[in-house]
């Protein structure tokens, strides 16, 4: 698998007039119940509305997700980034809404991002299924904010 991800990366970088279709014309919307709010958080923590991703992988997934699914064949029907920091630390949260299982996308994003079939302490991120929604949890390894969305997550 990690050759198949390297091999999208050329793919990527090698094709850089291709044309993405735009994920606003297509119906589909993320639960929002799994995105925290204020009052979910501690009192020195806020809520960002641009990306601070812990780690530049997760990041570069979600800005070319739609090219990265054109090759996995599902469509992306909505995506979105909340942002948390305190501090003492500082990160994002992806979600991203496809038409169909996350199977592919979820294997993809762990090549993509780890490497491997689990977090390290180079790429911390965790990676996480509910519905058909796909979410990335980029903070550092012990990271309190993750634990929060992980709980805001599996009470949904």
């Amino acid at each position: 698998m990690k050759t198949f991800a390297l091999s999208v990366i050329f793919l990527v970088t090698s094709l850089s007039a291709f044309s993405e279709d735009s994920i606003k014309s297509v119906s589909g919307k993320i639960d929002s119940t799994l995105m925290l709010v204020k009052s979910d958080l501690p009192t020195d923590y806020i809520l960002l509305d641009y990306d601070i991703s812990y780690d530049i992988k997760a990041c570069s997934l979600y800005n070319k997700i739609e090219l990265y699914s054109k090759f996995l064949k599902i469509k992306v029907l909505e995506k979105k980034c909340q942002s948390i920091k305190s501090p003492n630390e500082k990160g994002t949260v992806y979600f991203f809404l496809f038409n169909e299982s996350v199977d592919k996308a979820k294997i993809f994003a762990q090549d993509y991002i780890w490497e491997a079939k689990h977090p390290s302490n180079e790429h911390p991120d965790e990676i996480m299924v509910k519905g058909n929604t796909l979410i990335v949890l980029s903070f550092a390894k012990n990271s309190i904010i993750k634990d929060l969305v992980k709980l805001k997550i599996q009470g949904n």
